[in-house]
């Protein structure tokens, strides 16, 4: 008797890996499974035999990718393995169009990177860097990359005058537009200011809270 949900039949002609490239190949933002069938020269439902659902198939490309991402935590050197981190992501978004607005949008990707994170994390704490402190400077290196990668991809739609001078902008002339930003942006200027940060908090002079007496705990206790 067939399990409900189950396909039945003759088995595909083509394999699940198979279904990912197609999707990546289309697009990882923009994919839909009846062009990933037609890439593949199958019937939309003749998928179902290797995926249930477009969410199934984002998740297995994700997955995809996280294998293919090269990263080199250093546990001697906390900024080097934040720069690798941010050159490493800069470097996968470059490569998968659209892979930044589906990181932005979609809740549950980074589970599909939980190694490489959990690599990242462990490297800065063995660094020196308190648990806490190590997911938070994660989490913002990622987010910036993202984010200016966001802002690069429509920069470079946008940039439309010949000679690269911004249309009717208001801004200071520090926010007008620039022929180098095309490359990277500001990522790096931001990824220096936010490194920048982290040492200067993890090398402040531990504060006593007030009323404790040094060298106790708050609650007067040794």
């Amino acid at each position: 008797m067939a399990q409900l949900g189950r396909p039945t039949g003759p088995k595909p002609g083509f394999t699940r890996e198979q279904v990912v490239s197609a999707a990546l190949e289309v697009g990882i933002a923009e994919f839909t499974l009846a062009r990933v069938a037609a890439r593949l020269g199958v019937t939309t439902s003749a998928l179902y035999r290797t995926i249930s659902s477009r969410e199934d198939l984002l998740r297995a490309c994700l997955e995809d990718l996280a294998t293919r991402v090269g990263t080199a935590p250093d546990p001697g050197d906390w900024r080097a393995t934040l720069r690798n981190q941010a050159q490493t992501l800069w470097t996968l978004l470059e490569d998968h169009p659209g892979l930044d607005r589906v990181l932005l949008t979609t809740s549950w990707a980074g589970d599909c990177f939980a190694d490489i994170i959990a690599a990242i994390h462990t490297a800065l704490v063995a660094a020196g860097m308190s648990p806490d402190e190590a997911a938070l400077a994660v989490d913002i290196v990622g987010d910036t990359v993202i984010s200016s990668h966001i802002g690069v991809i429509g920069l470079r739609s946008q940039w439309t005058t010949s000679d690269g001078r911004p249309e009717d902008s208001h801004l200071p002339s520090s926010f007008h537009p620039d022929p180098s930003w095309m490359e990277r942006g500001w990522l790096d200027r931001k990824i220096d200011l936010i490194l920048d940060g982290l040492r200067a908090r993890m090398e402040a002079p531990a504060t006593t809270p007030a009323g404790a007496v040094p060298g106790r705990g708050s609650s007067g206790r040794p």
